[in-house]
């Protein structure tokens, strides 16, 4: 996978808005899959579905603990949000009770060390797992780091 921001080629899609701005701002720092995601930078795409964190993630939020998270129907759907860096899947079960946070789930963890938000979302349809973005998109999606 891409070593470097500039080398981005691949995406993935996690469900729900609020889900996302988690990442965005700093809230969630591990993404959770059942399978191990190579290390390197990603698209963040948000997809389609409108689902609301507390009810999809009640184990970890609620209005108290996450306030500046917006309403689900204000996020950005269908579009690469930002570029991510992801270190190496941990099994879950590796990590310390002490290290792990309420997002620490699943079968493996994924550190996201590096977030860089875009100016504006990158309207795209996504797909499951990672996936491809297609090469003619991709210098836009670069413009639209301002790095």
């Amino acid at each position: 996978m891409a070593h470097t921001m500039h080398n981005v080629s691949h995406a993935i899609t996690l469900n729900g808005g609020q889900l996302v701005q988690s990442i965005l701002l700093g809230e969630k720092g591990v993404e959770n899959r059942g399978w191990r995601i190579p290390p390197g930078w990603y698209g963040l795409h948000c997809g389609l579905k409108h689902e609301m964190l507390a009810l999809t993630h009640p184990f970890v939020v609620n209005e108290d603990w996450y306030p500046e998270i917006q309403p689900e129907e204000t996020q950005p759907h269908g579009a690469i949000v930002a570029l991510i860096r992801l270190e190496r899947a941990r099994d879950v079960t590796t990590i310390h009770p002490n290290d792990r946070t309420p997002w620490h789930h699943g079968q493996y963890c994924h550190e996201i060390l590096e977030v860089v938000e875009l100016s504006q979302p990158f309207l795209i349809k996504g797909k499951q797992r990672l996936w491809r973005i297609p090469v003619e998109y991709l210098p836009e999606i670069l413009s639209r780091t301002n790095n």
